[in-house]
């Protein structure tokens, strides 16, 4: 934070960060929304933003889960606009998830490319985008504002912490349960001196079957195993790399997600996998205290949000 006063604006989905705790000279505001019966969705700009000199650099921030994801999109453009025309014009709009992130490419004729709509719908308002983990490996295509990309390079050396801690004499390696990670986790890897990560790769043996397949080096035994991906919902990815990685014997197996959609169901796939523990980031807002006697460790995205403010 430069000398700079800043202003944080809290979207009703973002409510579940403590962002004092990291930031305490930062003036954090909620912001005020409802939903009419009818579904329309209601916000009013808070007072302290309003009251706030135009110099001042403001910040808003939501999040989003399954059952809110469309009222808090709604929500965070209404912001955008209400804002605009009070004449606060250098908004940085934090989304630590980034809505329709997997919905970045076209597949077939008549779809949509999901990511860019919703990012040219912002893209007038603000004055930077800041996000975690994006699904896509860049971002510049779909946004023509600054982007700052926070990397789970960040969460992942806190779970490799954690780990040294229960595993002192094991080496611990990064494995990508798919392709797409595995140009993040290998820069990633020769940063924190660990070795090349293993990487699943997806072969069709027919127009059914999908045969997965570890490469890299698989002697891992007495190795401490670390799965990383950027997203899940159901578990399965990571389930089955962790029973792919079993067979070879490794010492334990963690698995770490920055965005982690995980419902009840979710939590009792993993439980009943080889996975010992799951390191979620707090990215979404899921009511982390009802997870964690299922194993599963919530780490705070506030800390790091907080650098770049």
């Amino acid at each position: 934070m430069g000398g700079e006063e800043v202003v944080l604006v809290l979207g009703s989905g973002a409510k579940h960060y403590d962002f004092k705790k990291y930031a305490p000279n930062v003036t954090v505001l909620n912001l005020e929304a409802t939903t009419f019966p009818d579904g329309e969705v209601f916000i009013k700009l808070p007072q302290g933003l309003l009251d706030a000199p135009l110099s001042e650099k403001i910040y808003f921030i939501q999040s989003f889960t399954p059952q809110t994801l469309h009222n808090n999109i709604w929500e965070t453009v209404l912001f955008l606009d209400t804002a605009n025309r009070h004449g606060i014009n250098n908004v940085s709009v934090i989304l630590p998830y980034l809505p329709y992130m997997r919905q970045d490419k076209i597949f077939n004729r008549g779809e949509p490319l999901s990511l860019r709509t919703f990012l040219k719908v912002i893209e007038p308002y603000i004055s930077e985008l800041i996000t975690i983990h994006p699904h896509p490996d860049a971002l510049e295509g779909y946004i023509d504002k600054p982007v700052r990309v926070i990397s789970p390079k960040v969460f992942i050396e806190k779970v490799l912490k954690s780990l040294k801690k229960a595993h002192p004499n094991s080496e611990v390696v990064l494995v990508s349960p798919d392709v797409g990670q595995y140009k993040v986790l290998s820069k990633i890897s020769e940063e924190l001196g660990l070795p090349d990560p293993i990487v699943i790769f997806k072969k069709r043996k027919d127009a059914y079957t999908v045969e997965q397949v570890l490469l890299g080096d698989l002697n891992l035994n007495d190795k401490v195993c670390l799965i990383v991906d950027d997203i899940t919902s159901t578990g399965s990815t990571l389930v089955g790399a962790a029973n792919l990685l079993s067979k070879h014997k490794p010492a334990e197996v963690y698995a770490y997600v920055t965005h982690g959609f995980v419902g009840e169901k979710t939590v009792e796939k993993i439980k009943g996998s080889p996975i010992r523990r799951l390191f979620v980031s707090n990215s979404l807002g899921l009511g982390e205290s009802s997870f964690l006697s299922s194993g599963l460790v919530f780490l705070d995205i506030e800390e790091f949000v907080s650098s770049s403010l």
